[in-house]
């Protein structure tokens, strides 16, 4: 069978005839200029082997100047690893940075829709229109830009890592910077709004329309300006005054400082107002009205109206028809009823606000004895077994919280 030389053995060439030549040697670097590597050519008939001077100079002559290893070139000149190639040097990539973060601690792109409850079911009135904020609430988190690190190749050039995206505290109005300069706060209460790249708390929120189902009920820590109608069955409740442009049906109104009703208040015999300032309306109807100074306008008619200070209808009408007015100072009126035998009743000189003070020490006093009754309970129960020894020790405990409360 013939032999294809598929199996011979390896040709020896024959060398010995060609004169002395010492090692050669041979650098190579990626392309990224990351690595170099050194290949070595044996020395042929008694030829010189390469030095560590020799390569660290040919290494030189090639711009190898960085990453240079040091022990793994002796060791090639002091146990040369012949027609391998072998890394000799390493450069560094860059270290990338991180951009500047803001990360926002409230809904800036919230979704207006119904609230759930705490019991699962949903309230189709309260929408979350508004974000309240109060004054030195965090509303901005900044977490700085970190620089990159640059990196070097085995040839000395450098890298340098991508840039790095500052980014600056929106500030807008109402809004303050804390002293780390790391966190935007909020240097008043109020609603808070993200506009055109900037963070603003309104003390005034201001709504341009309709409290209906669009909105929901409106809740804030401020005044509020309603440029429409309060629709039947919906709330405006604010800590400072309430504006309202248009009408209120059968709503409620609670304001810890004024009301003004630009129009009127036809309140259906649901609608309610409580505020701790004055009240001033066009006219009022079938309306409920609770106010800590003094009430007015043009017309009252069938309502049932409690104030600290004046009741005054001061329009061209000037008529109070119908209704039970409890009044803390003056009645002013052009009319009081009417022809039809309509009645009026009016209790002068009472402070409301003060019946309303004493119904809520009342109700505080009702609570603090209820609390008592149930400590004397607890004593009562706890204090023989405390003497007999058979009280275990978070009982113990127990009875000590109910003596030192009930003293």
């Amino acid at each position: 069978m013939e032999n294809n030389g598929a199996n011979a053995p390896p040709k020896v060439v024959d060398t010995s005839y060609l004169p002395p030549a010492d090692a050669e040697v041979n650098i190579i670097v990626s392309n990224d200029e990351q690595t170099a590597y050194i290949g070595i050519k044996p020395p042929v008939n008694g030829g010189c082997d390469l030095t560590l001077s020799l390569l660290l100079s040919e290494l030189e002559r090639k711009r190898i100047v960085n990453g240079v290893l040091s022990d793994k070139v002796k060791e090639l000149a002091e146990k040369p690893l012949y027609n391998t190639m072998v890394m000799v040097a390493q450069g560094t990539l860059p270290e990338e940075g991180a951009d500047a973060k803001l990360t926002f601690h409230f809904s800036y792109n919230r979704e207006i829709k119904p609230r759930e409850r705490a019991d699962g079911t949903v309230d189709y009135r309260d929408l979350g229109l508004i974000e309240a904020v109060k004054e030195g609430d965090t509303l901005v988190t900044l977490t700085p830009a970190v620089k990159g690190v640059p990196g070097k190749t085995v040839t000395g050039r450098v890298i340098l890592p991508a840039p790095v995206r500052n980014l600056a505290l929106p500030m807008g109005k109402n809004t303050k910077i804390s002293d780390d300069k790391l966190r935007l706060l909020a240097a008043k209460s109020g609603s808070v709004e993200f506009q055109y790249g900037k963070v603003n708390v309104y003390d005034v929120f201001t709504l341009n329309g309709n409290v209906c189902n669009a909105t929901g009920n409106i809740k804030f820590e401020g005044s509020v300006v309603v440029n429409g109608d309060v629709l039947t069955g919906f709330s405006v409740t604010a800590t400072g005054n309430i504006n309202v442009v248009g009408n209120v049906e059968g709503a409620m109104l609670d304001a810890g400082g004024n009301i003004k009703i630009s129009v009127g208040m036809v309140g259906q015999g649901r609608g309610r107002a409580k505020c701790g300032g004055g009240f001033r309306a066009l006219f009022v109807e079938n309306s409920e009205i609770f106010a800590k100074g003094d009430v007015m306008a043009d017309v009252f008619m069938h309502s049932n109206i409690m104030c600290g200070g004046s009741l005054i209808a001061d329009g061209k009408r000037g008529a109070i028809i119908g209704g039970n007015y409890i009044v803390g100072k003056d009645v002013k009126a052009m009319t009081i009823g009417a022809a039809s035998g309509v009645v009026s009743t009016f209790e002068l000189g009472i402070d409301p606000t003060l019946n309303e003070r004493i119904k809520n020490i009342n109700e505080s006093i009702r609570i603090i004895n209820n609390e008592l009754v149930k400590l004397n309970q607890i004593i009562q129960l706890l204090v023989p077994l405390n003497n007999a020894g058979k009280l275990p020790p978070e009982r113990i405990e127990m009875l000590d919280k109910a003596v030192a409360t009930q003293t």
